[in-house]
């Protein structure tokens, strides 16, 4: 009977847009043990809300190299949902315990850990912000992953089971999707590094921000140009790369030069042809013309790139519940020249999915953009269907001059 009570694990973490499922797993399958992707959900406390990036994935799991799209989701309510385009909503993941992603209009990489047998958590989703057409289950996907909590493979099927009866999501393997070797000489030097742009035509650049990561897994890209964030599809065939598919954030530059150098980079890795590594050092070349360099960090032992973090959490004094819908927004920003607007050097979006305040927040940054003499301060925001609803309205410094990496954020009220 024990088993009885899980037979409908939901992976609500995962919802896809315009789905429509039927499927059906009867107690008697799930009673004499013939359908193994039903497993009981890890019940965490109070702190699995919590958007948190993982460490390098743990324990035996055939996930690395895998890529799926979906199938179908059936709710533990009942509920069935089938996706009009599984193209459009699928997962990879990757060595390292990198994962990524395409939700409807939407695409993006994160972390997953797995620390046991069929266990799986999905850490935190840096997603593309396209408006997503009627229908699509883009936010309910996007406020479910980090519920997910084991996962089967059966049958060429993955099974993705949500917490707390939430759902199961049914993927089928996407035919034809080869993971790159990550044994051959050419992906051990140039996967599993972030590397960071120095130069853009043999000029080098003023900021520290734009970086580069491939995942041979899924045989995707992401980073950052310095305001937004990309992400697309690349190839590689021995020296030779082509970037596809890449589609990045639409924000604006408040500074100029930041901006140009991001306008070259996200050019060059369109125009890219060839690649070629030197030591600590990527360059990408059309034909034999240079076009962009960067550099690999360093690393700490588990190959981790070096990175610090401001935590906390944010409240309200408000007796008032959060909707399912609620997202926070917390930024950390640089505040030190007073006749220009603030820099945002780390940003997190969170999506409580029913937790209530106080969240906890936790942002990581570089700490190579951290200059000793400067101010910096964290934001925060509740926005509700995009419009915000509470705001911090005084200012809470970190790091510098003394400053904590802990603090904890009340928002107030903002009136319409």
């Amino acid at each position: 009977m024990r088993r009885l009570l899980f037979a409908v694990v939901t992976l609500s973490s995962l919802a896809i847009g315009g789905v429509n499922f039927g499927y059906k797993i009867s107690a008697a399958e799930i009673l004499n043990d013939t359908h193994s992707s039903i497993l009981p959900p890890v019940i965490l406390d109070d702190s699995a809300y919590k958007v948190v990036r993982f460490p390098t994935n743990q324990g035996t799991t055939e996930l690395p190299g895998t890529s799926w799209q979906l199938v179908k989701f059936q709710g533990g309510d009942g509920t069935i949902l089938t996706p009009d385009d599984k193209s459009r909503y699928t997962i990879s993941f990757g060595e390292g315990g990198r994962v990524s992603a395409r939700i409807d209009c939407n695409r993006g990489s994160g972390t997953w850990k797995s620390s046991g047998p069929n266990q799986l958590q999905i850490g935190s989703i840096a997603l593309t912000r396209a408006i997503c057409p009627p229908g699509s289950l883009h936010d309910r996907i996007a406020r479910d992953l980090n519920v997910v909590r084991s996962y089967t493979i059966k049958d060429g099927h993955l099974f993705l089971s949500l917490m707390a009866d939430g759902g199961i999501y049914e993927f089928e393997s996407i035919g034809g999707s080869q993971p790159l070797d990550s044994k051959s000489p050419v992906a051990a030097s140039l996967f599993g590094k972030r590397w960071r742009l120095t130069e853009v035509k043999g000029a080098a650049v003023r900021t520290t921000k734009p970086y580069i990561e491939f995942d041979p897994g899924s045989k995707r890209f992401s980073g950052d140009g310095g305001c937004n964030r990309i992400a697309g599809g690349f190839e590689v065939d021995e020296m030779h790369i082509r970037f596809s598919q890449s589609i990045s954030t639409e924000r604006a530059c408040i500074d100029s030069e930041i901006q140009q150098v991001e306008t070259d980079f996200f050019r060059g890795l369109e125009e890219a042809t060839e690649f070629k590594i030197q030591g600590d050092l990527l360059h990408l070349y059309a034909g034999d013309r240079p076009l962009l360099t960067f550099s690999s960090p360093s690393t700490e032992t588990n190959g981790s790139v070096e990175t610090a973090r401001v935590t906390g959490t944010v409240t309200y004094r408000q007796r008032i519940a959060l909707t399912p819908n609620a997202v926070i927004e917390v930024k950390l920003l640089d505040v030190s020249r007073a006749d220009a607007p603030a820099v945002t050097i780390a940003e997190q979006t969170i999506m409580p999915a029913g937790h209530q305040v106080p969240i906890a927040f936790s942002l990581e940054y570089d700490p190579g953009r951290i200059d000793d003499r400067s101010r910096y301060v964290i934001q925060a925001r509740i926005l509700e269907k995009g419009q915000v609803t509470f705001i911090s309205t005084q200012a809470y410094p970190v790091i510098t001059v003394g400053n904590p990496n802990k603090i904890n954020v009340i928002v107030s009220p903002v009136r319409h």
